[in-house]
This record gives C-alpha cells, structure tokens and sequence, in this order.
C-alpha cells in the first residue's frame, strides 16, 4: 500500500473482500509513519463502495535493523489512532507485524501468511451461502468463457444471461443468477466494474497492467 501504488491498488478492490497490507519502514518517527498509514486507510475509504470495510494489516519492515522495542511502541500508537480515526470505514488490525522482509523464513513471516490465511477464511463466509449445485456449472463456464480472448471481458447482462441458460433457473428464480453473479465478485472469481465483469483477473495483470507498469 505504497503510495505511488495507491491508484492501481483500487481496481482490485471489492465490497467484501479486500484485504491490504500497509508496508512501512521501522526506521520512521511516529508523525511520518502516521502520516502514511493515514494516507493509506484514506485511499482505502475513498475507494469503497457503500456499505464496504476493508481490512488493513500493518506490517513494520528494517526488524533487523531498528530499535525493535521503540518500534513497537510507535507502531502500537499508530494503530490505536488509526482505528479509532477510520472506525467504520477501515477495518486496522490491532495486531501487526514487525519483519526482517529479507528472511521469507522467519517467525514472523510464518505468523504474517497465517494471519493473513485465517483473515480470508473470515471474509469468504459468503462460501457458506453459495449452493453447492451451482458451483461446477459455473467453474466449467468460466473455464470455458476464460479460454477465449473475446470473452475474458463481458457485459454484467450477457453474464448473468449465459448463467442464467446454463443452470436452467427458472425466470422466477432470478435472484438465484443474480446471488450467483454476486458471489463469483465476492470470491475473486470475477470483478464487477459498472456494467462490465472481468472473468480473467490474472489475464488483466499480465496483460494490461504488467507492460504499463515495467515495460520490458
């Protein structure tokens, strides 16, 4: 969540299932690694929908080399100011993270992928809610719908439509499609944007944003 990334962090977002790491430097005063933690949880509130909390971890880098009990000292009044500033907007952790992120082995590394494993169990409750039924008709139609160039971007409409034909629901049953439509949002499968769907999200990434972002 370095501020230069911040514009295209936004196109990832979701109204269930954001989850953002804050990278910040151990190294800092309290008034500097505020002021991007701040800035940060403000760009993640700007880009909510309505009704969304995203969540955000704070993680602490240079554990090697900083005063690691004045870190967490400041690292701890951050957040006690953040959660209490963004309350209802962001969802801050109170726990964070002070790393050596040149050691992918570490202790700390090791409880950061856990943590982050058990917060997306917790936002992806909306599994439980999906039928069960529903699920390898519509895995095998993205499959299919992925494969081909033209339709790695569809309209809202034409997808909700080819749902609707391939598990033969009923016109009364509508809300069965559009549930559907929601959670394959919800669950990554798919991003929803105004009136579109992208059903390839990785496609997006090397594709589109990779050569923008580091032409070769």
């Amino acid at each position: 969540s370095q501020r230069p990334f911040h514009r295209t962090h936004t196109l990832f977002f979701n109204e269930t299932n954001s989850i953002n790491i804050m990278m910040v430097s151990g190294l800092l005063d309290k008034f500097t690694m505020l002021k991007q933690c701040r800035h940060g949880a403000a760009s993640l509130r700007a880009a909510s929908r309505p009704g969304a909390i995203h969540v955000m971890v704070i993680v602490v880098s240079r554990g090697d080399v900083c005063d690691r009990d004045k870190t967490k000292a400041i690292t701890q009044g951050v957040v006690t100011q953040l959660r209490s500033k963004f309350k209802g907007h962001v969802d801050i952790q109170e726990r964070f993270f002070l790393l050596d992120c040149r050691k992918s082995q570490s202790t700390e590394m090791v409880e950061l992928r856990r943590y982050l494993s058990q917060l997306k169990k917790e936002k992806l409750e909306t599994v439980r809610k999906y039928p069960s039924l529903v699920q390898p008709v519509t895995k095998k139609l993205l499959l299919r719908l992925r494969k081909d160039p033209a339709t790695k971007l569809v309209e809202k409409t034409k997808l909700s439509g080819l749902l609707e034909s391939e598990l033969l629901v009923p016109q009364c049953l509508q809300e069965i499609v559009d549930d559907t439509v929601h959670f394959l949002h919800a669950s990554g499968e798919a991003f929803l944007l105004n009136d579109f769907a992208l059903l390839d999200i990785p496609w997006m990434s090397h594709s589109l944003i990779g050569p923008v972002i580091a032409p070769a």
